[in-house]
């Protein structure tokens, strides 16, 4: 009922309320009683009520809306000392493995290097262990540490 409420709809009930009450002292008992029987009196122009208003839906996590949408995602995190190709040869290993960035976030402090990304793996063509391997490689390669855990994973150990 209050998300159906404007402007005219609240006037209309405080001036009942208040009329109701007629300045006198009263508990929230009152009042409470007071506002639901305004708000549940119709406006003179307004249509019949049709039954009690729709239910809104919980909102939803963006790990839930994954999951609903069959999307699996991992998060990779990447630091060590600066140099070229970090970034290049990380994406390439997900690109060959048909794993989509949904995020990216990288940061140079001086000479060190930190990656963070968020990778959909639902389509990947390798399973998690075998992707691991592959970036592992990338990481002995060039010197910096890769990390990749399951969402979900980095959710419980994260959560308070």
């Amino acid at each position: 009922m209050a998300s159906d409420l404007n402007a005219d709809d609240i006037a209309r009930i405080t001036a009942q309320v208040m009329e109701k009450l007629n300045s006198q002292k009263i508990d929230s008992d009152t009042l409470t009683r007071a506002v639901e029987e305004a708000a549940q009196r119709e406006a003179p122009d307004a249509p019949p009520a049709a039954g009690p208003p729709p239910v809104a839906p919980a909102l939803k996590t963006e790990a839930e809306e994954a999951a609903a949408a069959g999307r699996k995602r991992i998060i990779i995190a990447s630091f060590g000392m600066n140099r070229p190709g970090i970034v290049a040869a990380i994406s390439a290993i997900l690109a060959e493995n048909v794993c989509s960035i949904e995020d990216m976030s990288q940061r140079i402090m001086q000479e060190f290097y930190t990656l963070i990304m968020i990778v959909d793996i639902s389509a990947c063509k390798a399973d998690f262990a075998e992707l691991t391997e592959k970036l592992h490689a990338v990481e002995e390669r060039l010197g910096v540490t890769i990390l990749a855990q399951h969402e979900d994973m980095f959710r419980y150990m994260h959560r308070v």
